[in-house]
């Protein structure tokens, strides 16, 4: 497999990513809603945790991990220049939208703080289960 395809690769793992991240607050929001799909406790924990860590990219100034990959690929490849396939535009279109870092750091420290806040306020299924029992058993 050539360094471009890998960075191709990478650059679709990366829009799955980024897709994950900006739905998966759309559904943590819905734990609002009494709806059972909004309560996957896995997928809010991931979700949780997968958030604090781009805001924690964004704040102290890292570069994210997938990025750098990409771009190493890119560097490393004989083809560097052959032209984007329609595919990689518009997945680079997902990927890096045109907003300044700051911008970007705020939007994703915003959104952490509402996915921590609803993840305390309405927690999911399971994790108010087990809340439940180890408060039952202490009382």
């Amino acid at each position: 497999m050539s360094s471009e395809t890998l960075a191709d690769l990478i650059l679709f793992l990366h829009a799955l990513w980024v897709l994950f991240m900006v739905g998966g607050i759309l559904v943590t929001l819905g734990a609002f809603i009494k709806r059972s799909w909004f309560e996957w406790t896995l997928f809010r924990t991931v979700h949780l945790f997968g958030l604090l860590c781009t805001a924690a990219i964004g704040i102290f100034g890292w570069i994210c991990p997938l990025t750098t990959l990409e771009n190493a690929l890119r560097s490393g490849s004989a083809t560097g220049s052959r032209p984007e396939s329609f595919l990689v535009y518009y997945l680079n279109k997902i990927v890096f939208w045109d907003f300044s870092r700051s911008e970007l750091t705020i939007a994703t420290t915003i959104a952490a703080v509402i996915v921590v806040m609803t993840y305390l306020l309405k927690p999911p299924a399971r994790i108010r289960l087990l809340l439940a029992a180890k408060k039952q058993k202490k009382g």
